[in-house]
């Protein structure tokens, strides 16, 4: 349980979250126990999709990734859902400088995110103080 995780306070040196704080029940809780869990020092890091902000590749990437990714999926997977279920994931989830906020607010310092492959993934890593 992500927001409610089993560990004693300052147990680990790092917490990571890969492509799935967009399926959480909600993100800041999700960070704030991750920054619970780590020693002062120590960092919570999180591996996620993200929202390009470039003109044209941005249009261009919604268009693959809103339509084609969820039609391939169909064709070749014979199935729709998981593959529409990507776009629908990232539509509600915080751009990457809101995301970099709710690290702030859950008591990480030094807050910083590495966009990736034109920003369609996103770093952000966060130091318990």
């Amino acid at each position: 349980n992500a927001v409610d995780l089993p560990f004693p306070d300052n147990t680990f040196d790092c917490a990571t979250i890969g492509f799935a704080l967009r399926n959480v029940p909600d993100i800041y809780r999700t960070i704030a126990e991750m920054a619970r869990v780590v020693k002062p020092g120590g960092k919570v890091v999180s591996l996620e999709l993200s929202k390009p902000d470039l003109p044209v590749f941005k249009q261009l990437y919604y268009l693959y990734f809103n339509y084609l990714v969820p039609l391939l999926g169909r064709l070749w997977a014979g199935q729709g859902g998981p593959y529409s279920y990507l776009p629908r994931s990232l539509k509600n989830f915080p751009h990457q400088r809101e995301l970099g906020e709710i690290f702030r607010k859950a008591g990480l310092h030094d807050v910083k995110f590495y966009e990736l492959t034109g920003g369609i993934v996103s770093v952000h890593v966060g130091t318990v103080a």
